[in-house]
C-alpha cells in the first residue's frame, strides 16, 4: 500500500467518524473522493457537494464505512458513470486526450455531506447547524489539498468558488 493510499484511507476515515458521531441524523451520508487519489495531479476537480440521498449513500459507501472498510475509489465518477453531472463533464473534456486527463484528476466535493439538491442542503438544517458542517469539510478540503499539491485545479461553480476563496482567508 503506498503512503497515499494509506492516506486517503486515512483521511476518509477521520471525515467518516466526524459524520458518525457528530452529524449522524443526516441521513444522506457524506462522499468524499469521486476518483482515485494520486500526488501532484495535473488537475483536481472540485464541486460543491456530492448530490444524491440516503439510498445513493447506502449503494455506495455506508455498509464498507460501518465495516471499518475506507478504500480509495478505484475509477473516476465522471468517466465510469452516467449520472448528469458525469456526462457534462466528459462532454467539456472531449477533446484530444481530454477523458485521458479527466481520469487522472482527483475529484472530490468541497461539502462531503450529500442532499438531493442545494436547496434542501439549505433548507433542512438551520444556517448554524449547516455553518458547522461546512467548516468542518472546508477545514479538511485545504488539508487534501495542501497534502497532494494539484497543479491545477477546476472549481465546479460560482457558489464553490466563493466558498473556496474565503476558506484560504
Amino acid at each position: 500500500m503506498t503512503n497515499v493510499t494509506k492516506w486517503t484511507e486515512n483521511i476518509t476515515k477521520e471525515i467518516y467518524s466526524e459524520y458518525k458521531n457528530k452529524y449522524s441524523f443526516w441521513k444522506h451520508g457524506i462522499k468524499v473522493f469521486y476518483s482515485p487519489v494520486r500526488l501532484e495531479p495535473d488537475l483536481m476537480i472540485i464541486s460543491y457537494q456530492p448530490g444524491g440521498t440516503e439510498k445513493n449513500y447506502i449503494e455506495e459507501e455506508k455498509d464498507s464505512f460501518e465495516k471499518g472498510e475506507f478504500k480509495m475509489q478505484t475509477f473516476n465518477s465522471y468517466i465510469e458513470t452516467d449520472y448528469t453531472m458525469s456526462c457534462k463533464i466528459r462532454s467539456l473534456f472531449d477533446f484530444d486526450n481530454g477523458l485521458y486527463f479527466l481520469n487522472k484528476s482527483v475529484v472530490l466535493p468541497l461539502i462531503f455531506f450529500r442532499a438531493p439538491t442545494i436547496n434542501a442542503w439549505r433548507k433542512d438544517l438551520s444556517k448554524q447547524q449547516r455553518m458547522v458542517m461546512e467548516e468542518f469539510c472546508f477545514s479538511k478540503v485545504k488539508e487534501i489539498v495542501q497534502k497532494l499539491q494539484p497543479k491545477k485545479i477546476l472549481i465546479l461553480g460560482i457558489e464553490t468558488y466563493d466558498q473556496l476563496k474565503n476558506i484560504h482567508r
